[in-house]
């Protein structure tokens, strides 16, 4: 059942007849359970093992916090972490550790070791990371600890369990002991952030990933102009990507009377990368700030613990995506930012040049980052590099014909359509502008939108964060 399918649709519209027909909370809750089981079972039923063993041994441990003094209930904290983490690094990192293992012990002659038959388990990442920051959440304050169902809809809640965002107790719970009824100004905000979620996946993401692809898959038929084409692109693709994911996540959670956390505020509008990552992922950046590197010591150690925090943090963040050495490198060029930023901050002043050449340094560092995020073939990713740095060895033209002058349109009109967007936002005060609309006018936006999405989609292409 993909997200972008009319069958998709209909179990939506199912689960949005049904919120009006049950009234009592208790049962709405074990209707979303049920439905969000099934919903992950349609789409990998081998591994709905994995996050039902992780729901019962967590809130088993959860359960059992209030029964011990604090010695015992860190020890049972230690054991949770331990047994969510041993669950990620076998169905994620194991491969990656055997092989690498392997590598080394063949500069030795010792035998090696055998490879694991490891299947990737799409959205581990996500609701590992969502039921250890419970775990940790009851572990500090007791009284936030869920019932049983609250804590199963938390883990398992359909909208987000494939790509995020990324819930904590806060975020959700207060929201389950009481789902809220249907009104029109959520179903409008709803609405809203579908038709612009799967505006943005539909019709730019895709459209883009298509032109793309092959400048990643084979860039040494590919120049120093191409390349860099290329490379931006991926920056608007991931981001329309990833934040279409968790706009379309928002507005079914509006619809059913629960409203999810933002995970992007207009990230590309950043002057420096820290900004970027308050703006970008937020609900990660924000999960491992709290807790990993607030607990490892965070602003208030020595400028050298300050560093080995920054870069642990992000080579966490970086493994978290994936068990490759491209995203090892991404972490790192990111951790390496940050801290130079950290020690040698950039002075705005609220001059607008500065602003403005601290914006493109800022773009042009996430521009290179991403290509490092793309290239899961460090061969691949070399040459990229080298046809974007090393200009003059190669020929600056070669391969423009195969974006048959949309580039030069979309290099235009994207950021020029980012902008305006943010800026008739901002002045109209408000993320969701249906809400200001009439009627009339609602009515003829939707329609529009809806027309837009269904005649430009391009080439129906995986969500990127799926595999994570």
């Amino acid at each position: 059942m993909e997200l972008t399918s009319f069958i998709y649709f209909i179990f939506l519209f199912f689960i949005f007849s049904l919120k009006f027909i049950i009234n009592n909370n208790k049962l709405l809750i074990i209707f979303f359970i049920i439905l969000s089981i099934l919903f992950y079972a349609n789409l990998y039923i081998s591994n709905i093992y994995i996050i039902l063993f992780i729901i019962i041994i967590n809130y088993f441990i959860i359960y059992n916090f209030k029964n011990y003094r604090d010695l015992f209930k860190r020890n049972l904290l230690i054991i949770g972490i331990i047994y969510n983490f041993t669950f990620l690094f076998c169905f994620k990192y194991l491969l990656f550790f055997v092989r690498n293992v392997n590598y080394f012990l063949s500069f030795f002659s010792f035998p090696l070791l055998p490879e694991p038959s490891t299947h990737s388990v799409i959205g581990i990442s996500f609701f590992t990371f969502i039921a250890t920051g419970c775990l940790i959440d009851v572990y500090r304050n007791p009284n936030e600890k869920p019932s049983f169902l609250e804590y199963v809809l938390m883990v398992c809640f359909f909208p987000y369990i494939l790509a995020g965002p990324i819930v904590r107790i806060n975020d959700v719970m207060p929201q389950f002991k009481q789902i809220h009824k249907i009104n029109s100004e959520s179903v409008y905000m709803g609405l809203e952030l579908l038709l612009v979620g799967y505006f943005k996946k539909c019709v730019i993401a895709d459209n883009i990933g298509t032109l793309i692809n092959p400048v990643f898959t084979d860039p040494k038929h590919f120049g120093f102009i191409a390349s860099w084409i290329a490379s931006f692109f991926f920056t608007i693709q991931i981001y329309c990507d990833f934040s279409g994911y968790t706009d379309i996540a928002r507005g079914i959670g509006l619809l059913l009377g629960v409203k999810l956390p933002e995970n992007f505020i207009w990230p590309y509008f950043s002057t420096s990368m820290r900004e970027f990552w308050r703006r970008w992922h937020m609900t990660l950046s924000f999960w491992v700030r709290d807790y990993i590197y607030i607990p490892m010591g965070g602003n208030m150690v020595s400028w050298l613990r300050r560093i080995v925090n920054i870069m642990v943090s992000w080579l966490i963040i970086g493994l978290w995506h994936g068990a490759n050495y491209n995203f090892i490198f991404w972490g790192i060029y990111n951790g390496l930012l940050i801290s130079l930023e950290s020690f040698f901050p950039r002075k705005t002043e609220h001059v607008l040049w500065r602003k403005f050449m601290n914006f493109l340094l800022t773009f042009l560092a996430i521009n290179i980052g991403m290509v490092c995020f793309r290239c899961e073939d460090l061969t691949i990713l070399q040459q990229i590099l080298s046809n974007m740095f090393l200009w003059m060895n190669t020929n600056m033209f070669v391969g423009l014909s195969i974006f048959k002058g949309f580039p030069i349109l979309a290099v235009v009109i994207l950021p020029i359509m980012h902008w305006l967007t943010f800026s008739f936002k901002y002045c109209m005060n408000t993320n969701f502008l249906l809400l200001k609309m009439p009627l009339y006018a609602r009515v003829i936006t939707i329609c529009v939108m809806i027309t837009i999405v269904v005649i430009f989609s391009g080439e129906t292409q995986r969500f990127i964060y799926f595999a994570f």
